[in-house]
């Protein structure tokens, strides 16, 4: 196949992709929310409300959706942790710079079509969304053009297009939009274009846009000012060349300066911001959130299943690899190894290294205009090998990008939580875009169920069925689905249950066991999301000291295992909820093999919330 050829095939692929996702899972999307809307509410406060000095000032609007009240309604709570007399927006207002001509844009369309002008109606949000596409558009470009200075055509292509299909970008870039990663991905993509042009032509307006942009990432995220080395360490490799380096500095002095006065513009406005509502220019937004210096979590950011960087970027594992061939792009080769580390070890320092909040470690995303370098140059490698090694990479390559659209598809769908992953869950939902009740037990428990059809049935252990009434006990009433007998009734405000099914262990009941299934009927009348009823398996030894816990949550459940509610046999996510409705929910828990006399189980309910909950025939079955 001709370059040319396999160019378009990979121009539409990539096309193809993004827009099969955008029509089925971007409908409903919305950056009103987070990290996002604290960018944003720069805009609509400035231009629209008037009200910087006080954001969390916004009026009653029917228009206005129910996330920007709760979202200011934290500021103002935080305030009032800080104990602090004013209401800071925690985030610089770098993002809100370049949502701006989108912003104004969507604030010109709402006048002239009579919408509500208001800041945070549709036309607003999709503003935002379409300001993703673009800056991920032209970040690919400029990376493209990069690389073509030094790799061939498709190998060129394909790094940046697989950056973007095999990496958590591709949830970014289209779903999770308003966040500041990918305007700072195109940010580092032409701050490294305009590097090059300045060291082929160093005219002055490559200068004043460097300054301009690299201003604009330090403004969007302050730690990132390690942006400037990317210029200053661009084609130095030797000692030779770092002499060209000075002289190219200092013939080139007055740009340079004229550049670090463009630097400061952008930094100008949040100054003023600060001392408009605290009365200090130089402001920490962040309260008591910091950075650990003295104990970053680098592998937990990189490899953790729970938002870690390479299992939601699994294509930057060749990228890695690709270092080894960086000697032949000696230019590129200082900026790699020195801003690569020293980003890494800055971004998992922070306290919350997982960084929560969307589809894998997020910041790494800043760092994919310069880690197309070595992904292009193992890229580079394999397009000259026979056709044995080209397709194993191929087969490799259509995995990958499976397995972030799949993921992709499951967070849009709410059937995947990456930053709760761990390595039986990730593995469990990999190519999932459904789920069953199996995959919400695996979620709650973090641990693998067994094939219930390899089980074999032993029989029941124990059983709690609450049918012999007990006066002294105000908790029983009668049972709704049955003529006779009882259930346990747990009024709101009691977090536990006076009845419970505690089973002393026996050596010769469990004998040839190895899974006990814990199981019980229940029926919530309240929606508590925040903090579930669960169903618990405690082991505990004679001293009552743990010697296993193990839980599921109650509420996203019930009619699922027996198939009785209306969304049993439809999709659902992990927010799924069925009020006044009886079902059953159970778990499988492997039996421990060194138990001793005076251990026993005890299977009861948490009732984390306090809210009223109902529930029948609590058992302990037994398989091998």
């Amino acid at each position: 196949m001709q370059q040319r050829s396999v160019k378009a095939v990979i121009i539409i692929v990539t096309i193809a992709i993004a827009a099969l996702f955008t029509v089925k899972q971007n409908r409903d999307t919305t950056c009103m929310y987070g990290d996002a809307l604290g960018y944003y509410l720069y805009l609509p406060s400035a231009f629209i409300y008037h009200n910087l000095d006080h954001m969390d000032n916004v009026p009653r609007d029917s228009s206005i959706p129910g996330n920007v009240y709760a979202y200011v309604n934290d500021m103002r709570q935080m305030a009032d942790v800080l104990k602090k007399d004013y209401v800071l927006d925690q985030y610089t207002y770098g993002v809100a710079l370049w949502e701006s001509p989108f912003f104004f844009a969507a604030h010109a369309i709402a006048k002239i079509t009579g919408g509500p002008a208001m800041g945070f109606s549709d036309i607003y949000i999709w503003a935002i969304v379409f300001s993703s596409w673009l800056f991920t558009f032209l970040g690919m470009l400029l990376t493209y053009r990069v690389l073509r200075r030094i790799f061939d055509d498709v190998p060129a292509l394909l790094s940046v297009a697989l950056i973007f299909l095999a990496t958590h970008m591709f949830w970014f870039s289209l779903k999770q939009s308003g966040m500041s990663h990918i305007p700072l991905y195109f940010l580092y993509a032409w701050l490294m274009y305009l590097t090059v042009r300045m060291h082929e032509e160093p005219k002055r307006l490559y200068f004043i846009l460097a300054g301009f942009v690299a201003g604009s990432i330090f403004i969007m995220r302050p730690t990132d000012i390690i942006c400037l080395l990317i210029p200053f360490l661009y084609g130095v490799y030797n000692k030779q060349t770092f002499k060209n380096k000075m002289t190219f500095l200092y013939e080139h002095k007055g740009k340079i300066g004229l550049a670090m006065l463009v630097f400061v513009l952008p930094t100008i406005p949040q100054l003023f911001y600060w001392k408009l509502v605290t009365g200090d220019y130089i402001v920490y937004s962040y309260g008591q959130q910091e950075f650990h210096w003295m104990h970053p979590q680098i592998m937990k950011g990189l490899f953790s299943y729970g938002n870690g960087w390479l299992p939601y970027a699994p294509i930057m594992v060749f990228a890695i690899v690709g270092f080894v061939w960086l000697r032949k792009y000696k230019i590129w080769v200082l900026p790699l190894a020195t801003v690569v580390p020293l980003y890494v070890y800055i971004i998992y320092s922070w306290f919350c290294f997982n960084y929560i909040n969307g589809m894998g470690s997020r910041p790494m995303i800043h760092m994919y205009p310069l880690l197309a370098i070595p992904l292009a140059a193992f890229i580079q490698y394999i397009y000259k090998r026979h056709f044995v090694v080209k397709a194993t990479f191929a087969t490799i390559v259509v995995v990958f990008i499976t397995a972030i659209y799949c993921f992709s598809v499951a967070m849009a769908k709410f059937v995947f939580v990456s930053e709760y992953a761990t390595k039986p869950y990730y593995f469990n939902m990999l190519f999932k875009t459904k789920i069953d009740y199996n995959d919400l037990l695996v979620y709650d428990m973090q641990e693998l169920q067994p094939d219930v059809d390899k089980m074999t049935y032993l029989g029941m252990l124990a059983i709690q069925d609450f049918n012999t009434p007990n006066d002294s006990v105000s908790h029983f009433v009668p049972d709704p689905e049955e003529d006779s007998g009882y259930v346990y009734h747990l009024d709101k405000g009691y977090e536990y249950a006076s009845m419970k099914l505690i089973v002393p262990y026996d050596k010769e009941a469990l004998k040839g066991a190895k899974w006990m299934k814990c199981s019980g009927r229940f029926m919530y009348t309240d929606l508590t999301a925040l903090e579930p009823h669960m169903l618990v398996l405690e082991v505990l030894d004679k001293d009552n000291n743990f010697l296993q816990w193990r839980g599921c949550k109650l509420n996203n459940k019930l009619g699922i295992a027996d198939g009785s509610c209306k969304h049993a046999k439809g999709e659902f996510n992990y927010g799924h909820a069925e009020r006044w409705h009886w079902g059953e929910v159970y778990f499988y828990a492997p039996v421990p093999q060194d138990l001793k006399e005076g251990d026993y189980f005890n299977l009861n309910v948490w009732n984390k919330n306090k809210e009223e909950l109902f529930f029948d025939d609590l058992k302990l079955e037994l398989y091998k």
